[in-house]
């Protein structure tokens, strides 16, 4: 996940309504899952631009290794809401909450 903007201050999490800091002060017993919960909402909503025939090629993010290998950008870009890019529907609050809590958590490949 590289440029984007969706109308939230991208360099202050939380700092306004629209992009809540989502990231958690400890981690939950069990993290969330990769397989039930975290591929889902990349191949929905990353993986459409981040493929081999997407808008972004260069940064693929179609598997666990590609993205446990970007796991910091993919944390700065969702956090700072500056993916999904303007024009593309954004994250929901349940999903931003998954995928920030999953990659601070380690993004287990469970």
């Amino acid at each position: 996940m590289i440029v984007g903007a969706s109308g939230c201050d991208p360099g202050t999490p939380g700092a306004d309504a629209a992009c809540p800091d989502v990231q958690p002060l400890t981690c939950p017993p069990t993290a969330p899952s990769f397989a039930s919960q975290v591929a889902a909402i990349v191949d929905t909503r990353c993986a459409t631009c981040h493929n081999l025939a997407g808008q972004n090629p260069d940064v693929l993010l179609t598997t666990y290794a590609q993205i446990h290998a970007r796991r910091t950008s993919v944390l700065t870009q969702t956090t700072a809401c500056r993916m999904p890019p303007a024009g593309a529907t954004p994250l929901s609050l349940v999903e931003r909450t998954a995928l920030v809590t999953w990659v601070v958590c380690g993004a287990p490949m469970n």
